[in-house]
C-alpha cells in the first residue's frame, strides 16, 4: 500500500485517501425568529345603478282643470297595463298608429284637450311591437 500511495504522491504531490462512507452529523435546534397573524376579512360594497324606466300614464282631466284622475298605466318594457281599466260605452272609436312613445303621448294630450268636455269614460287598447328579438 506504501508503494501505490507514494507513486500517487510523486505524480501529484498530494496525498488521495479513499472514503468507504460518509456521515453528515446535524443538530436540529429550532429558534424563533418572528410571528406572522393570518386571517380573512369580507367586504361588502354597495353600488348604486340608475335604471330608467319608461311607462305611458293616461289621465282624465275634468272639465274645470281641477282634479286629474289616473285612468291607465302601462309599463313600455313590460307592455302590462295597470290601474284600472275603463269600460266604454260610447261607439266612437279612434285606431292609430305610432312609430314612438313620444306621438302616442302628445295624440293622447290632443284627446283629452279636445274631448275632455265631452268624454265621461275611455278606453285605450295598447299593443307595443319591439324590434329587438
Amino acid at each position: 500500500m506504501k508503494s501505490q500511495l507514494s507513486n500517487h504522491n510523486s505524480n501529484n504531490n498530494q496525498d488521495e485517501i479513499k472514503l468507504l462512507q460518509e456521515r453528515l452529523k446535524v443538530e436540529r435546534e429550532k429558534e424563533k425568529v418572528g410571528e406572522v397573524i393570518v386571517r380573512k376579512e369580507t367586504e361588502t360594497k354597495v353600488a348604486i345603478v340608475p335604471l330608467q324606466q319608461e311607462k305611458l300614464i293616461v289621465e282624465q282631466v275634468n272639465t274645470d282643470n281641477s282634479q286629474v284622475e289616473k285612468i291607465a298605466e302601462v309599463d313600455l318594457k313590460k307592455s302590462q297595463v295597470r290601474e284600472q281599466r275603463v269600460e266604454s260605452e260610447s261607439a266612437s272609436t279612434i285606431k292609430e298608429k305610432f312609430n314612438s312613445c313620444q306621438e302616442a303621448t302628445d295624440y293622447l294630450q290632443d284627446i283629452v284637450r279636445e274631448l275632455s268636455k265631452q268624454v265621461t269614460a275611455v278606453e285605450i287598447k295598447l299593443t307595443v311591437h319591439n324590434n329587438q328579438n
